[in-house]
């Protein structure tokens, strides 16, 4: 699924300029794409192993850790088999959990609260195209039954983004020699705006977690992302009447709900799995998989860990859902570290020399002192 870029810039650049040179035809080819089924969420940053990025799929998952801290880090390259220079997208969080007991004298249950940092940025080669983000991320966690370890959370957050071009790598189809380069002086005119913008985004979840046995647990979660409907467009400060008329264009509301049961097969087995669905403007996707865990120590915790995934997405909510990635993943934890790896492979759309696109996510997930009680509110893998 290629979640890369806007389409406002895209509106604008072929607005003012009717013909494209080959070398920025292909990677603004990608970016109009990145709306067609394939890809449900082109202002957003996607990842395969969303679990593993808890801020960013729910605020409501801040703090939702059995320990007091948790940092994360997730890589993602995409593309490179297709376009040789690849598509990657980093994101890292920290965040923190507190009993709420045990700071208010007045808090008798087990409350807790959560609050983290994230960061995210995105960068697309060649026009040299990329997305930075800074959320900051707040939840409270209220307990509704001790005995079946049962929480309902409430997450809120705020965060700013910025996103910047460099049109100096634009060319134009009359620069082309005629043989190997594009090294003539154009005649077309491009009207350029600032090359950076920076917009705020506001998104708000809900989780309820529940252990109605001990080898048995539910997670079941919401988010809507981008309540505010942010503007996004690289000539929002252009005053002229013909730029306004096309530039005006507001970041679409994106529904995330998620859910997933972990249930231990036996003393070495554990088997998760889970169900992804966003809905951003008229496109959609679903994400269903699981995996399966291992279990070598239960001393110092460390598994290893295999899984199967596939994604399904329609670029109209009155189209049935095509499959549009299979999924594998592994990883391997030890002490509260865990390490993961996933490899998407492409089941239709952008296609070169009839090889499809693949994807690579690395991530790193550390929880760190334990607490020594049963709160957590989403599996760890």
């Amino acid at each position: 699924m290629f979640s890369k870029g806007t389409l406002k810039i895209n509106q604008i650049i072929s607005y003012s300029m009717p013909k494209w040179s080959s070398s920025i035809f292909i990677p603004f080819l990608f970016l109009i794409l990145s709306v067609t089924p394939n890809n449900i969420t082109a202002q957003d940053k996607h990842f395969s192993q969303f679990y593993n990025a808890p801020l960013l799929l729910n605020p409501a998952l801040t703090g939702g850790i059995n320990g007091k801290y948790r940092i994360a880090g997730i890589y993602r390259q995409q593309g490179r088999n297709l376009y040789g220079d690849p598509f990657t997208t980093f994101g890292a969080q920290i965040d923190f959990m507190a009993p709420l007991n045990s700071l208010l004298a007045a808090v008798r249950n087990n409350d807790r609260a959560g609050f983290g940092i994230a960061f995210f940025s995105d960068q697309i080669p060649n026009v040299d195209f990329s997305t930075n983000q800074m959320i900051f991320s707040f939840a409270y966690h209220k307990e509704l039954d001790k005995n079946t370890n049962q929480y309902l959370s409430l997450g809120y957050q705020v965060g700013l983004t910025q996103r910047n071009i460099n049109f100096s790598n634009l060319t134009f189809a009359d620069q082309f020699n005629g043989l190997d380069a594009f090294d003539r002086v154009s005649a077309e005119t491009l009207t350029q705006p600032e090359n950076n913008y920076t917009y705020s985004d506001m998104n708000v979840g809900l989780n309820y977690s529940i252990s109605p046995q001990n080898d048995l647990d539910f997670y079941v979660g919401v988010a809507y992302h981008h309540f505010n409907s942010p503007e996004i467009s690289f000539y929002s400060n252009d005053e002229s009447p013909l730029i306004q008329e096309i530039s005006t264009f507001k970041l679409p509301s994106k529904l995330t709900v998620h859910f997933a049961t972990q249930y231990q097969l036996n003393r070495a087995f554990y088997i998760t799995p889970r169900v992804l669905y966003l809905r951003q403007g008229p496109s959609q996707e679903i994400d269903l998989g699981a995996t399966l865990k291992m279990i070598f120590s239960e001393h110092n915790g460390s598994s290893f860990n295999l899984g199967l995934w596939a994604r399904g997405v329609a670029n109209d909510s009155s189209l049935p859902l095509n499959l549009s990635s299979v999924i594998l993943q592994t990883a391997v934890e030890f002490d509260g570290l865990q390490l993961s790896l996933s490899y998407d492979l492409e089941t239709q759309g952008v296609t070169l020399h009839n090889e499809l696109g693949t994807a690579f996510e690395f991530t790193l997930l550390y929880t760190g002192g334990a607490v020594g009680d049963d709160f957590i509110i989403c599996p760890t893998f």
